[in-house]
């Protein structure tokens, strides 16, 4: 009779030491070379939440994977509150860069609405009512645009 080990769920290991001079290096869409540590990334981005160093290490080798540059706000760490974890935030001109980069793309059309589904002109003080964006994004092949909605409600923590 043989018996097998039950396989073991990595939640039940011991973390590893996170070793804040640890550097992480990679090349971003703009073939700039980066080298990261968590210590050094901790004093290039200050927080009013200070962000953990494993939440550091897990954006820089977020950065890393997508080949994002924090230091040109691709790519960021937020804490809302002390108590809450890290949100990785991806910044818009990251996705304006790569989606030119696609030969299927085309362009898109964005808008803000108010509570009321209305659009709000561009460049207005009427902003401040927006709750939602909309996003229409023109793909070769794709007999209609693809349609994102973002509401502002996700965004707005403070």
């Amino acid at each position: 009779m043989t018996t097998t080990k039950a396989p073991v769920r990595r939640s039940l290991l011991p973390a590893a030491r996170i070793e804040a001079g640890a550097i992480v290096k990679w090349q971003d869409t703009h073939a700039n070379e980066i080298e990261l540590s968590v210590s050094l990334a901790r004093a290039l981005f200050p927080s009013q939440y200070p962000l953990s160093d494993e939440e550091l290490l897990l954006l820089l080798h977020t950065a890393r994977s997508l080949r994002a540059n924090p230091m040109l706000n691709e790519i960021y760490g937020v804490k809302y509150a002390a108590n809450q974890r890290v949100a990785i935030v991806v910044g818009y001109h990251y996705f304006l860069q790569r989606t030119q980069e696609n030969p299927r793309y085309v362009g898109f059309t964005a808008w803000c609405v108010d509570a009321e589904g209305k659009r709000i002109p561009d460049g207005t003080e009427d902003l401040k009512k927006a709750v939602a964006a909309i996003c229409l994004v023109r793909i070769k092949g794709f007999e209609e645009p693809v349609k994102f909605v973002a509401r502002m409600a996700e965004f707005n923590k403070r």
